[in-house]
């Protein structure tokens, strides 16, 4: 069922309330006790654990009977995972703050993502970048924008693919902490390989077109469902290199995807990657 105007404004507002009252604050006032690491290198703040309470509760308010999956509830509860399944007319998927490694360490590419599941299927997506104050979001079949700053609703424009650039003048955003692999063909077959800790700005750069394709080893739903919706949505292609599946809100864990411009930029630069010695997952 789609969203009203009226709740779909609501999402926006709210969005910016989460970053004014609870996540701004905290940026770079973090004390040690306030900050923790869930895994090794994964980190989790006090701002996180309070913004998805905020958004669970209000987010229920405006799409009542809807279900929430949460970064950080999935942590405690792994089962709640189940409900991406497909059985369930709403399910709003939350990464209360996507780049918590940046965003606890003074960096400024983090953000909110959200978006919302329809008996399995990612019908919409929200990119909260909150330092810079912009909203990038998609509507399945309706396109891709940008609306900046992020509560003016008359600086939205409508974003789309053009022409993507020879494979030796690409820029790839590749995801994960840990240091990518310099020797790799990948690596000498494009201009450039970034890393900057944080989903949302991985895709946002690309959509905006500083960048031509995203390859992340991992995949979990609040980093991926957002953001591969709005690169569908500007035209793009995302499936998982170990099968060429097309990208579904299930996808959790050892799934390497990779997310370009169209099926052929696709292909081409799948067939570089699965032919380095490394292990793509």
């Amino acid at each position: 069922m789609p969203l009203t105007d009226k709740q779909f404004d609501q999402v926006i507002t709210l969005l910016h309330q989460v970053s004014d009252k609870i996540i701004r604050p905290y940026f770079k006032r973090l004390s040690s006790k306030e900050i923790r690491e869930k895994n090794p290198g994964d980190f989790v703040t006090v701002a996180d654990e309070k913004s998805e309470i905020f958004l669970t509760e209000n987010l229920k308010k405006i799409l009542p009977n809807s279900l929430v999956v949460g970064e950080e509830a999935c942590e405690n509860d792994p089962s709640i995972l189940n409900l991406l399944e497909g059985e369930h007319e709403a399910v709003w998927v939350i990464d209360p703050v996507d780049g918590t490694y940046n965003f606890a360490h003074g960096r400024s590419h983090f953000g909110i993502l959200l978006s919302l599941v329809e008996k399995g299927q990612t019908t919409y997506g929200w990119l909260y970048d909150v330092p810079g104050e912009r909203v990038a979001y998609a509507i399945k079949g309706e396109g891709a924008y940008l609306r900046c700053p992020a509560k003016e609703q008359y600086e939205t424009r409508l974003l789309f693919f053009h022409q993507p650039p020879a494979l030796s003048e690409m820029i790839g955003q590749v995801g994960g902490g840990q240091a990518w692999h310099f020797g790799s063909q990948l690596n000498n077959a494009v201009k450039e390989l970034r890393n900057t800790r944080c989903s949302l700005h991985d895709f946002l750069k690309f959509g905006l077109g500083e960048a031509d394709f995203v390859y992340h080893k991992q995949t979990k739903p609040w980093d991926h469902t957002a953001p591969v919706l709005f690169i569908e949505e500007c035209g793009g292609y995302t499936a998982n290199l170990s099968n060429r599946e097309k990208y579904n809100p299930t996808f959790f864990g050892q799934i390497p995807i990779l997310s370009t411009m169209n099926k052929e930029n696709w292909d081409e630069i799948s067939n570089i990657i699965l032919s380095q010695k490394e292990k793509v997952a």
